[in-house]
């Protein structure tokens, strides 16, 4: 996932570092804890840590336990 949304934000010319806002839809009753440490493997941490924003929600499309949308400022 991280993959994809860095390859969108390259060609535009922007990197993961531009993202301001994380918001994260979780299916209720799942761990959000692989979402995180998935995270932390590919921000940098000498970049300023963006928003996030973590929602628990009775469920989303079929077979997704989690939703992930980001803002970036170029």
């Amino acid at each position: 996932m991280f993959r994809n949304l860095a390859t969108i934000l390259e060609s535009e010319g922007a990197s993961l570092a531009n993202i301001v806002h994380w918001r994260i839809a979780v299916v209720d009753g799942h761990t959000f804890d692989e979402g995180v440490a998935a995270f932390q493997e590919v921000w940098n941490r000498a970049d300023p840590p963006p928003a996030i924003t973590v929602h628990v929600v009775a469920g989303l499309g079929p077979g997704f336990l989690v939703e992930v949308d980001a803002v970036a400022v170029v």
